[in-house]
């Protein structure tokens, strides 16, 4: 079982996680980011992250970027953690459709008790991935994780996988679920076009074979071509 850090308040984790996350794809955190992500006003955000550094959680950089250390980054590690292993029960026990379950697995991620969660690794069969893509940390088997490219990097005719999607974008998530657009998926580009600022997207699992998508939602699908 992963080392588990001493325990802190909810709201603490979740500016911690939030920060993890930035990173985790390749965002620069900084506190208006953080503020927004969060729905909080610039000054509650920036009150906090002052306890934050206080406490040797978090570190601003003469940018104003936002960065873990090794003890934040360690207590946002163990929540996400939790958080993906309670969206792999929400989906696979609960059968609870996956663009709802970012939202209801932050409802447990506090809650959680270091005898469930490893309860929860053994029911689950320690997946290594949320629905979602992302690696859940503490995997006992963790590989390096592939080069990943975004969807709207590939070329007509290019091929690939469809590796991780935004976890917290339900609209965008119910889109891509309906169709078939899910992490393990093979995929193949059909057409780019750029005039139109559309990537159409051919998918055996897609209800219509096709998916067509903004060049902007495609900067976000990160795919493993081959």
């Amino acid at each position: 079982m992963p080392h588990v850090p001493k325990p802190t308040p909810a709201a603490s984790e979740d500016y911690l996680t939030t920060i993890y996350r930035f990173h985790e794809q390749g965002r620069p955190a900084i506190a208006a980011r953080l503020a927004d992500t969060l729905e909080v006003t610039p000054a509650t955000a920036f009150g906090m992250l002052k306890r934050l550094v206080r406490d040797g959680l978090v570190q601003i950089a003469p940018g104003k970027a936002l960065s873990l250390t090794d003890k934040g980054h360690a207590i946002a590690e163990h929540v996400v953690r939790r958080h993906r292993l309670a969206e792999r029960l929400l989906t696979e026990v609960l059968n609870l459709e996956w663009h709802l379950v970012y939202e209801e697995a932050h409802l447990f991620e506090h809650a959680i008790s270091s005898l469930v969660e490893q309860r929860l690794v053994e029911f689950l069969d320690d997946p290594a991935t949320c629905p979602h893509g992302y690696p859940i940390p503490g995997h006992r088997n963790a590989q390096p994780q592939p080069p990943l490219t975004p969807l709207i990097a590939l070329s007509e005719g290019a091929r690939a996988v469809v590796a991780r999607v935004p976890e917290d974008d339900q609209n965008l998530l119910q889109y891509l679920g309906t169709h078939g657009f899910v992490p393990g998926e093979t995929i193949q580009i059909s057409q780019v076009a750029a005039f139109k600022g559309t990537i159409t997207v051919h998918c055996e699992a897609c209800v219509e074979k096709e998916l067509v998508l903004g060049q902007q939602v495609a900067a976000t699908l990160l795919v493993c071509p081959f």
